[in-house]
């Protein structure tokens, strides 16, 4: 999309007009400005001469109370954090607006909070947390280990930042900071309105031009670099859909979900790289046989979704045949290899008549369901007469189906000591099984039975499942839950009672909570997860470093573990800041005696880096694939 066919001839004139009148805005400015500048200069002298003695006499104070090594010092103490804050809080006058005291980690060398004096919480510096400064006032300081100060001309809520360093042996180990408040500025500002009002009336009109001429420019600034573009397809992602689904007319289009077949053997034959380049070559493919307004994006791993504009069921199934076949007669040839691929499509004619666009989605979904069952490389289409059937009712009949007929199964996949790469035990994995013997992943039908009597009867079944193993063989086991299970009454008085009818079995096994919404009542999760515990029970985070979980969360509910994202390890070996990121995790875990898993590690570089950042255990293909049969039992607990 190009800025001319977006703005038009109109824009660039605003912005000729804009730059004229920015000349004279400016000009008009400075000569007001000018003396203002020279009053301020003078009232911040004055104003920070009153206070530089207080704060002086502080930082004097605490490095007398607390010695030379106070950082250390506070970093073990929360309470005498506590006291010097409150300390510090005395200082606080009506002009200023912050006051707080900072010091440079020593691993990262960022500068971090040691004591904050915001009561806000949205507004208070935790300690440790990352402080992002927005001038060049700390290095200042830094250098020339003096006090400075500086006036914030682009800040309106402040007007002068005053920053003391705290000297230690011939160097800077903190900085006590202060940020003072506009309203003074503001009053003594006033004492110019007739100045003021003369640039004022003057600039009013080129202001207003100046204003919609600079709205205009961020926003299409910001359209374009919103991230709306899958960057390995350079199609458009999921982000994009949902926002077009706000501005168009389900109606006038037809829903398909497009799969690859078999993709996974790619990536295990020849490695994900091989991989990238087969998605890349099958979605210029796909795109290249539909047309300008369709709305092509890629939905998720190897799957697409396409809105196809304006056609007849008959026009669709040919367009749906002639991707098949553009994917299918041309090979594709990445680093050496040649690699054909099919696809597997399914098609809902009808999204508006479904509920919402989840349930469209769904719907196609279920029919791209069937064509792989069915054998893939197949196209199957959601017929008219069956448009009203809901798929969550289907779902949740083949699920309560499966669990009558005993074809609701658990798999174990292993965890492993990092160190010794012992088993220390293995994650349970639900997977329903078809009477033909398909093997179906939860991702099929959870999302279909949540808040169900089924889905209830299905965490019954997992934990029964759990607890017969363990009786069988003295195994560790980790069983998901998602944050809603604990929050609902129902699946934890089933969790506590089986856990009571066995408490042998409670210690062994580890619930692994997937954070997948912000948490909106902290002390009932802290009461739930406390008698999860109590019973013997262990309690972990899934999937860290992706959703709302935070370092908070893990040490005020008592956290046993946390499982590092899959996403963070895939990208370990080969992205520097993801390894800082990692490591970070990591340290921080250790210190508050938090076990940390490696999640889905797939290749040897990444379990190099895993076994390099000292993470506790690993979990993953590479190591070990779920197998329905339960290995040789393990020693310890992960």
């Amino acid at each position: 999309m190009k800025l001319t066919s977006r703005y038009g001839t109109p824009f660039f004139l605003l912005l000729v007009t804009l730059s004229v009148m920015t000349v004279v805005s400016v000009y008009l400015y400075t000569r007001y400005d000018v003396t203002a500048n020279e009053v301020n200069e003078i009232l911040v002298t004055e104003s920070i001469k009153r206070k530089t003695q207080l704060f002086e006499n502080f930082a004097d104070q605490l490095l007398e109370d607390a010695g030379k090594d106070f950082i250390a010092k506070l970093e073990a103490s929360p309470t005498l954090r506590g006291y010097y804050e409150k300390e510090l809080s005395i200082l606080l006058t009506d002009d200023i607006k912050f006051l707080y005291i900072l010091y440079r980690s020593p691993g990262d060398n960022k500068l971090r909070y040691l004591l904050d004096t915001a009561t806000d919480p949205e507004e208070r510096g935790e300690f440790g947390q990352k402080f992002d400064p927005r001038t060049d006032i700390w290095e200042e300081a830094e250098r020339t280990r003096s006090t400075r100060t500086r006036v914030q001309h682009d800040l309106d809520s402040l007007w002068i930042s005053y920053v003391h360093p705290i000297i230690v042996d011939g160097r800077v180990a903190a900085y006590l900071a202060a940020d003072f408040a506009h309203e003074e500025y503001s009053r003594i500002r006033e004492l110019f309105a007739p100045l003021s009002d003369l640039y004022f009336y003057t600039a009013a009109f080129m202001t207003l031009i100046l204003v919609t001429a600079y709205i205009q420019v961020i926003l299409y600034y910001f359209s374009r670099r919103k991230s709306l573009i899958d960057p390995l397809t350079k199609i458009h992602n999921r982000q994009f859909l949902f926002e077009q689904l706000g501005s168009i007319d389900i109606n006038d289009y037809q829903l398909l979900l497009v799969d690859l077949d078999h993709f996974k053997r790619v990536n295990d034959l020849y490695g994900h790289d091989v991989g990238d380049i087969v998605l890349q070559a099958v979605s210029g493919r796909i795109k290249s046989q539909i047309r300008e307004e369709d709305i092509f994006v890629r939905y998720g791993g190897e799957e697409f979704l396409l809105l196809m504009h304006q056609k007849s069921i008959l026009e669709c199934k040919n367009v749906a045949d002639r991707i098949q076949a553009a994917v299918a007669k041309m090979p594709i040839k990445a680093e050496g290899h040649i690699v054909t691929m099919t696809l597997s499509i399914g098609i809902n004619p009808y999204p508006g008549y479904a509920k919402n666009v989840d349930e469209a989605i769904k719907i196609a979904d279920e029919q791209l369901y069937e064509a792989k069952i069915k054998g893939r490389n197949r196209i199957e289409v959601f017929e008219e007469e069956h448009r009203e059937q809901s798929i969550t009712s289907k779902r949740i009949q083949e699920v309560s189906a499966a669990l009558e007929e005993q074809r609701v199964r658990c798999m174990y996949q292993p965890i492993f000591e990092r160190a010794s790469l012992d088993i220390a035990g293995y994650e349970m994995l639900v997977r329903l099984v078809e009477p033909d013997g398909t093997v179906v992943p939860p991702d099929r039908f959870m999302g279909a039975i949540a808040h169900t009597q089924v889905y209830n009867d299905l965490t019954r079944h997992v934990l029964e499942c759990a607890m017969e193993t363990i009786t069988r063989t003295p195994v560790n086991l980790h069983v998901n839950l998602a944050l809603r299970d604990i929050f609902n009454t129902d699946i934890m008085a089933l969790i506590v009672s089986l856990l009571v009818e066995r408490p042998e079995c409670a210690r062994h096994i580890t619930f692994e909570v997937l954070e997948t919404e912000k948490i909106t009542n902290f002390d009932i999760l802290r009461k739930r997860i406390e008698i999860l515990k109590g019973l013997g029970s262990s309690v972990a985070i899934d999937d860290f470093g992706s959703g709302y979980a935070n370092f908070n969360f893990l040490v005020d509910l008592g956290i046993d573990a946390l499982k590092i994202d899959s996403t963070l390890i895939h990208d370990i070996h080969h992205n520097d800041n993801t390894y800082n990121v990692v490591q970070m995790i990591r340290d921080f875990a250790n210190r508050v005696g938090i076990t940390t898993i490696a999640a889905q590690v797939e290749c040897e570089e990444e379990m190099n880096a895993v076994r390099e950042l000292e993470i506790d255990y690993a979990q993953g293909y590479f190591l070990g694939k779920p197998s329905f049969d339960l290995p040789e039992a393990p020693g310890s607990d992960a």
